[in-house]
């Protein structure tokens, strides 16, 4: 046999680079995943559920129900979380690549325990979403980082062939809340338990004149109800001194607005309605509505992968279901939670609810809406 000519030589050995390099890239790339040797060598695959959490839409009790699922299932399931950072405003390139870090660390360390088998990870924060490609990679480097440090531990090379092995899949999952529910609530939060002398402080400071543009506005203390406050907000005093921006905030302190967590976390000026309708639509396995419990713990067990509301049983999910009033006010009967949201809501008059949705603002109210007409409803 003549030998073979260099030049095909050299294009073979480019090719072998290339099909192993894609072993090492997800099966969601578009540059690999029509590799026919990426698929028949993936081991496993790796879930990897984001829940960019939403302030006050009953969230906490969300995570419970999935904490107490993961403690009880037999297959892989973890739920993790980080209390070093809440990044619930656009970030620059700096921070953005830092909260990476920290996600991706905390996921390879967790799915190094699950090994190679396929397993299911939930990672909850608040925080905007970052693109679904941006985690797979920063997961798969940083499982690449560990392999390397585990050399002299490894001598089997697991946790490298698993890096390089099994699929990542990422996908989201988030859960909204009436606008003016969600309002009322922070307001109401801001000045329960030991919060009101932090909100005092505040506003003691804005009185003296230490706030931009606040001297002017009369203050909304721990003593001020939501609707005294309405009414304060719409005084000349305060139209003439502080943005709408400036007035949202004395109802829903340093929140921000549930369609801007639909927006990539580099965003800020281009964070528009348009693009968190789109992002939920491409990214989010499912958008859960607080106001519609039952019907979003159907969606959440059908919908979002890895069987993180799989219930053992039908008590289960009723259980699941009861805990949707525990939020607001810790006595769990629908009938209550029906009497604290229309109390909260009949204190407002028209005048003062017409207020608080001009500060919240049409895309907040329309975004609300969008979801509530995809969440998919029982007969």
């Amino acid at each position: 046999m003549a030998p073979m000519p260099a030049r095909s030589c050299a294009l073979l050995l480019a090719l072998f680079a290339v099909v192993s390099d894609c072993q090492l890239v997800s099966s969601a790339s578009s540059s690999c995943s029509s590799s026919p040797r990426s698929s028949m060598t993936q081991r496993c695959v790796h879930t990897l559920v984001m829940y960019n959490r939403i302030p006050k839409t009953a969230s906490s009790t969300l995570i419970w129900i999935m904490q107490e699922r993961a403690r009880s299932a037999n297959e892989p399931l973890s739920v993790l979380s980080d209390e070093a950072f809440d990044q619930k405003g656009a970030l620059n390139n700096q921070q953005r690549n830092a909260v990476l870090s920290i996600v991706a660390r905390r996921v390879a360390m967790a799915l190094q325990e699950h090994g190679a088998r396929d397993a299911t990870i939930v990672y909850e924060k608040h925080m905007r979403m970052i693109s679904p490609a941006a985690i797979e990679r920063a997961v798969r480097d940083e499982m690449r980082v560990l392999a390397r440090l585990m050399d002299g531990q490894d001598p089997e090379n697991a946790f490298r062939a698993l890096a390089a092995d099994c699929a990542i899949k990422v996908t989201y999952m988030n859960l909204v809340r009436d606008p003016v529910e969600r309002a009322l609530s922070r307001y109401a939060w801001d000045r329960g338990g030991d919060r009101p002398q932090m909100i005092n402080a505040h506003y003691a400071a804005a009185a003296r004149g230490e706030g931009v543009g606040d001297r002017r506005c009369p203050v909304c203390d721990s003593h001020t109800s939501a609707s005294e406050c309405l009414d304060r907000l719409t005084s000349v005093e305060c139209t003439a001194s502080l943005s709408s921006e400036e007035r949202l905030r004395r109802i829903i302190g340093w929140d921000e607005r549930q369609f801007t967590f639909f927006c990539d976390a580099t965003s800020s000026a281009s964070c528009t309605l348009s693009r968190a309708r789109d992002n939920a639509e491409l990214f989010y396995s499912a958008v859960g509505v607080t106001e519609l419990w039952s019907d979003t713990l159907s969606h959440f067990t059908r919908a979002v992968p890895g069987g993180v509301f799989k219930w053992a049983n039908a008590t289960q999910l009723a259980w699941a279901n009861e805990l949707a009033i525990t939020p607001l006010g810790g006595d769990a009967s629908p009938e209550r939670a029906t009497k604290v949201r229309k109390k909260r809501r009949d204190k407002l008059t028209k005048q003062q609810l017409g207020t608080l949705l001009s500060l919240l603002g049409r895309a907040e109210i329309e975004f609300y809406a969008f979801l509530v007409s995809r969440l998919p409803r029982s007969r």
